[in-house]
């Protein structure tokens, strides 16, 4: 069963994160390389965030993706490895996981 987005929720989570973390949204959107405004209608809740751009968000607030999405996960950092394989969808982990590995040749 497909679950449906809420932009709105989505964008306040991050929002939130981001607060309690004390980052601008300037840095946040340098820090996941997209515009300032393309982050600010993400936490508005007026567009949904390529899931790239999600992960990227997620990984420098500390959160899970699912966090983000649905609301459920703890908020806990984690080093990245743990991170993907364990909050990640498993495919996305997948993918990432062999990059880890190519990297290391």
């Amino acid at each position: 069963e497909m679950q449906e987005f809420d932009s709105f929720s989505i964008g306040k989570r991050i929002q939130d994160c981001r607060l309690q973390k004390g980052i601008k949204s300037i840095d946040m959107a340098m820090q996941v390389d997209i515009s300032k405004n393309h982050y600010s209608s993400i936490e508005y809740g007026d567009t949904i965030c390529s899931s790239k751009v999600l992960h990227k968000i997620a990984q420098n607030l500390g959160v899970s993706a699912d966090y983000l999405l649905y609301g459920k996960e703890e908020k806990i950092y984690m080093n990245q490895s743990y991170y993907y394989s364990n909050y990640v969808s498993p495919l996305i982990a997948k993918s990432y996981l062999v990059i880890l590995i190519l990297q290391q040749f």
